[in-house]
């Protein structure tokens, strides 16, 4: 998306999904916008504000109730119900509502929005000669039920999983899957998929990294999905699929066609081991608990315990793995 330049016409796409224009650059640097969609007009708008989507629809903040002007739900009687009117200009004022049946009632919104508008169950004053009727299931007592997003656009429900997984489709043909339902009655949804940042790690960091495993041959990650999911490629051409990130770095991965070190060797003198940087070690002396290993390049560690020796972590103080690029 190219940069917006801070001039009359210029649009951008909020939060909402709703599109707003400037309409005028003010002298200090500020724009006045008007929203595409409902029409408000907002002044004095920081152009930061606009550039990032941050700007509220001053018809939504002057009275909330706005937002559900035209909005269709299905009652607990299994009748569809709209509010047609607003009453008086409190954020708390009544509402009025036309049934399908022909009724038109007046109530509070909480009514309309628990589905009790023309509901014996309910206490507003048309309602008391109605007969109880049994609660229908969500599943077909929310279907087609229309709510007015933050966007300006109409919603309405055409699936319904659970209260946390339906779908809805916009008055501009735009089908939004998988939100939850009271984020659709409170108009909070948007056309606009929201695009959340990975924190994964590009696999291009991990690709064609090599590491000495304990059998002593070099391995190179060649696959990658994720840390406990990847593919990796011996020096002599053998490739060991899905193990995972943390095995290979810490060089346990085997080779099927290398023998395999003995992970539990006889400790006494004249035992041999493979280290975890690929050397064969050789214990010289055993005593009080303790080895002393020699190395092939003549290197010799005392003080060591067993178990040290038995899994390969005895360290060569005069040999560092070098990690190499394979080709």
């Amino acid at each position: 998306m190219g940069k917006i330049r801070k001039k009359v016409g210029s649009q951008q796409r909020i939060a909402s999904g709703q599109y707003v224009e400037i309409t005028a650059v003010n002298p200090d640097g500020t724009v006045n916008v008007r929203f595409l969609t409902t029409g408000s007009v907002k002044n004095n708008v920081p152009f930061c504000a606009f550039t990032f989507g941050r700007v509220k629809d001053p018809l939504y903040e002057k009275n909330p109730r706005f937002l559900y002007l035209g909005a269709v739900k299905r009652m607990l009687n299994g009748k569809k119900a709209i509010i047609t009117e607003l009453i008086g200009a409190e954020v708390d004022g009544n509402i009025r509502v036309a049934i399908e049946d022909g009724r038109v009632l007046t109530c509070t919104l909480r009514e309309f929005l628990d589905g009790k508008t023309g509901v014996a169950s309910s206490n507003h004053r048309h309602s008391s000669s109605l007969p109880v009727l049994p609660k229908i299931p969500n599943e077909y007592n929310r279907i087609g039920e229309k709510f007015r997003q933050t966007n300006g656009l109409f919603a309405e429900l055409v699936t319904y999983r659970s209260a946390g997984d339906i779908d809805i489709r916009f008055s501009d043909g735009t089908i939004r899957a998988h939100v939850r339902y009271d984020n659709f009655v409170n108009g909070l949804v948007s056309t606009n998929v929201p695009i959340k940042p990975s924190r994964r790690k590009a696999p291009e960091k991990f690709l064609g990294r090599t590491v000495r495993q304990r059998n002593g041959l070099m391995a190179c990650v060649v696959g990658y999905r994720h840390t406990k999911d990847i593919d990796v490629e011996f020096e002599d051409g053998t490739i060991v699929k899905n193990v995972q990130m943390s095995t290979f770095l810490s060089g346990r991965v085997g080779n099927p066609g290398v023998q395999c070190r003995n992970e539990y060797p006889v400790i006494t003198v004249g035992a041999t081991n493979i280290m975890r940087n690929g050397q064969k070690a050789t214990i010289i002396d055993d005593a009080h608990g303790f080895v002393d290993v020699a190395f092939e390049d003549g290197t010799i560690v005392k003080h060591k315990t067993k178990n040290n020796f038995r899994i390969g972590n005895i360290g060569n103080p005069n040999y560092r793995i070098t990690s190499v690029s394979m080709q």
